[in-house]
């Protein structure tokens, strides 16, 4: 059974009620925005920030999607995280700046 296969199967048998899916066929996305980062206390502190970093997974990258810190005023973002290979980075780069008018991206790709 190949890789689209399992997800496939793994899907239907949960109903589509996963949480997230880790691993997919060539570009790899992991949702983690309803993990409890914040929830989590060190020295009984909450995170001010809370990121993770995937490696080694998928063919072509990972797109990791994470949840931003709540505002006073019960609002939240999403930190996105994209790791592709360089030719896909500058592409996304690209299209981020013409199309998107974002041209200063803080990454150690970019």
């Amino acid at each position: 059974m190949n890789e689209d296969d399992a997800i496939g199967k793994l899907l239907e048998e949960s109903e589509g009620k996963e949480d997230f899916i880790v691993y997919g066929a060539k570009l790899t996305f992991v949702d983690l925005e309803e993990a409890d980062f914040y929830e989590v206390k060190l020295n009984g502190k909450k995170p001010i920030m809370a990121n993770c970093d995937f490696r080694g997974v998928g063919d072509q990258g990972v797109v990791l999607v994470l949840p931003g810190l709540e505002d006073d005023g019960g609002n939240n973002g999403r930190m996105i995280t994209v790791s592709l290979l360089g030719k896909e980075l500058d592409q996304l780069k690209y299209k981020l700046e013409r199309e998107w008018g974002i041209n200063n991206c803080s990454s150690r790709g970019f």
